[in-house]
């Protein structure tokens, strides 16, 4: 379910553009239309690009950006690396993209997008980063609050364990290294 909803929230992402005063800057209304092929919006990542998880992002991403008929770009890696990220995300503002989508998986990334919101650009957040998101000013954030679905998560776990609940040891697993966010 969780892929699902994150797959359709860079469509309604786009979608929102059409309703809400904060995404004003996207100007994707069309009374009378503009010529949205000139829009580019760029998708950032700190994922990699070989996980399955992104599928249904990217799939729900490239569909959106060709129903509205704006240019889409987007960037995983072959290796996550946050100052990558934060490097990209700076170009993408150096090139004038009219909106960015961003995971903020760090803090090198969390100056990156505090620079592109400075600098004008509507920048829309998924997945990863929702406690900063506010502070940053972002226009909008689809994600979770991950440290309250890790208790959740636990919670559930030890009630699957009846009363007994012996647990000597666990294992956490960080299958995105280097993501704090």
């Amino acid at each position: 379910r969780l892929r699902i909803s994150c797959a359709t929230a860079f469509y309604g992402i786009l979608l929102a553009s059409y309703t809400h005063n904060s995404f004003a800057k996207l100007n994707l209304e069309c009374e009378p239309c503009i010529d949205r092929s000139k829009k580019t919006i760029s998708a950032i990542y700190h994922g990699d690009i070989d996980d399955p998880f992104w599928t249904p992002i990217e799939k729900a991403a490239t569909q959106a950006a060709s129903d509205f008929g704006v240019n889409f770009e987007r960037t995983l890696y072959e290796n996550y690396n946050p100052v990558e990220m934060a490097n990209d995300i700076r170009l993408a503002v150096a090139h004038k993209v009219d909106a960015l989508v961003v995971t903020l998986p760090s803090i090198e990334v969390e100056e990156a997008v505090a620079e592109a919101v400075a600098a004008g650009i509507p920048v829309f957040g998924l997945n990863s980063g929702y406690k900063s998101a506010t502070e940053l000013g972002l226009a909008a954030m689809v994600a979770q609050d991950e440290y309250m679905g890790g208790e959740m998560a636990a919670d559930r776990f030890l009630g699957s364990l009846g009363r007994s609940r012996s647990i000597q040891k666990a294992v956490f697993v960080n299958h995105e290294k280097g993501n704090v966010g």
